[in-house]
């Protein structure tokens, strides 16, 4: 599990740090709109070699917390297209896992 740290922090505007951002199974465009998908959040900015995303939002406290337990729960086989780590250890993955991420999307 990966730690998420703020760095940054003003009204309205969220900066994370995290090595996250440096595995190269993490699909950092739905990573951002799976946060961008929460009530109150404006926009969402992974920045990769910079392991940093910033986020914004209206402000509100409760969208705040909501970024931070999402962020929190955030694991990479959460993503779609993903496997448990167990599967791919024992080679149990489906025989389209090893397409081109498009492809895996469509066809799972």
């Amino acid at each position: 599990m990966y730690e998420m740290n703020v760095v940054h922090e003003v009204p309205g505007r969220l900066r994370f740090r995290s090595a996250l951002l440096a595995d190269a199974r993490l699909d950092a465009s739905w990573l951002e709109s799976w946060l961008e998908a929460l009530a109150g959040v404006h926009s969402v900015r992974v920045n990769r070699p910079a392991q940093s995303i910033v986020v914004e939002y209206g402000g509100d406290e409760s969208v705040r917390s909501a970024v931070i337990r999402r962020l929190e729960a955030f694991s990479l086989d959460k993503q779609p297209g993903t496997f448990p780590l167990e599967n791919r250890e024992a080679g149990k993955l489906p025989p389209w896992s090893r397409l081109p991420q498009p492809s895996r999307l469509c066809l799972s």
